[in-house]
């Protein structure tokens, strides 16, 4: 998995286009910009490769379905999502 370096726009502007009715471009550039960060930090954390893609999995979704609370001028990209540190803890306790 490769980071996605090739889009110069910010996060925060990517974040208020992705919030847009258009933003289907701005989703897929912020996925490409954190699915390798967002999975290597599951595999770091859990040692599974599968539940890892699981967990990337869910962060995606609750990201997307955090994006219309997220205020940019207050929040980092994920944190339209407790986080995911949160789902990692989740798994670890069950």
């Amino acid at each position: 998995m490769q980071a996605d370096t090739a889009d110069a726009r910010s996060d925060a502007e990517l974040v208020r286009q992705a919030k847009s009715a258009s933003g289907q471009a701005a989703v897929a550039a912020l996925y490409r910009r954190y699915l390798t960060p967002v999975y290597r930090y599951f595999c770091a954390r859990t040692g599974d490769a599968g539940l890892a893609e699981d967990l990337t999995s869910q962060t995606f979704v609750a990201v997307l379905e955090g994006l219309p609370r997220y205020r940019v001028e207050l929040d980092g990209v994920l944190s339209a999502v407790e986080g995911p540190w949160e789902l990692a803890w989740d798994w670890r306790g069950q």
